[in-house]
Parts: structure tokens; sequence; C-alpha cells
């Protein structure tokens, strides 16, 4: 990778943030505000998070709840979407 490239990559994680910032005290419209690529995992997930009005009330952990899905694979492949789409 050049210098440039890597300056890129860091000023847009700065931005953005890491995937590890994503955690599950997080608002789901911040999730999906701040990382679109993380809309296809609520899909995926079966979860109807995408257009709700309730989506900038609920945090990770509630729509984990709400959807009956296993919060630590949710939480995973949420941070694996992050991380496919900044490298």
């Amino acid at each position: 990778m050049t210098e440039t490239a890597e300056a890129e990559t860091a000023l847009r994680i700065t931005r953005r943030g890491a995937a590890g910032d994503v955690d599950f005290d997080m608002l789901v419209d911040e999730v999906m505000s701040r990382w679109p690529e993380t809309i296809r995992v609520f899909l995926d997930f079966r979860f109807m998070c995408v257009g709700c009005p309730i989506a900038c009330f609920h945090t990770v952990a509630d729509a984990s709840r709400e959807h009956f899905a296993n919060p630590d694979k949710f939480l995973a492949a949420l941070r694996e979407a992050i991380e496919t789409e900044g490298a």
C-alpha cells in the first residue's frame, strides 16, 4: 500500500470509526447511518430496522433481543461488514 493510500484509509477510519467502534449500546440508526454497508447485515438477519421509526431509539442490543437473534453473532457480522468495506 502506498503512503497516499494508507493516509486515505486512516482518514476514512477516523471519520467513520473503526469496526470495533460499533457496540451493543449504539443506536441502530447511528450504525446504519455511519456505516451504510451494515444495512445488508440487518436485512440478512431479517431485522426490520431499515426505515423503521424506532431505529433511532433502539440499540443494537435492543434490536437483537426484539428479533430473537444471537447478539454476539449479530455484532460480529456488523463488524465484519465494516472491516470488509474499509479494507
